[in-house]
């Protein structure tokens, strides 16, 4: 059985690895929801301004909570009304470039697949005696991957204000990798035939009637 859990969280990696490639790269769709940055003279200015700062994320309007300590409640009244404002800013600063042939971002982003599906691989083997079909077993993994992608990704226009057309995308991709994986995974990570599969199939007994 640890053969085919094995092979099952490689397969399930494999699949949405694949998936992707396609997704992000090689279909225009992606190209819909997202564009580059309008103006190099503000793109240097701001990468002026945070080469110091270093690789984070920053906000704007932001106050810190030394801040509101020194000037009190007048630096939260600045801040609401700033947010009201608006512009909002959400900038993920990274003052060093990445090589984006490095083989190391795609072995990166393979470990956290496989960590994924062995998460993914690990509920189903525990819920296995209820799951005694493929079809089961494929909706169990569909959901916990979307249950996942509703988590993360639908939370980030609420709090965050990114746009829904790019998070809804996103979240697209995460429908339809782990639904491709849920078909790949489900088909070798199975009941054995024996006594898991009657456990899982099995008719209860009725109670006995009371004697007398």
């Amino acid at each position: 059985m640890l053969g085919r859990y094995l092979l099952g969280v490689l397969l399930g990696a494999l699949v949405v690895f694949l998936w992707g490639a396609v997704w992000w790269m090689i279909s225009p769709l992606g190209f819909m929801v997202t564009d580059g940055a309008p103006d190099e003279e503000v793109v240097s200015l701001l990468s002026d301004s945070l080469r110091d700062e270093g690789h984070g994320v920053y906000f704007y309007p932001w106050v810190s909570m030394r801040t509101v300590q020194e000037d009190g409640d007048s630096a939260l009244d600045s801040y609401y009304q700033a947010h009201a404002r608006g512009p909002l800013f959400e900038i993920i600063y990274s003052p060093a470039g990445k090589d984006l042939s490095d083989p190391m971002m795609y072995v990166s982003g393979f470990i956290h697949l496989l960590a994924s599906t062995t998460l993914a691989a690990a509920l189903l083997m525990m819920a296995l005696p209820a799951l005694p079909t493929y079809g089961r077993r494929v909706l169990f993994l569909f959901l916990v991957g979307t249950f996942a992608g509703v988590v993360v990704e639908l939370a980030k226009p609420i709090w965050f204000y990114h746009p829904w057309d790019y998070v809804l995308y996103g979240a697209g991709y995460q429908v339809t990798a782990w639904l491709l994986a849920a078909l790949a995974m489900a088909a070798v990570i199975k009941p054995r035939y024996g006594a898991e599969l009657r456990a899982a199939t099995a008719t209860p007994a009725p109670p006995a009637e009371p004697v007398g």
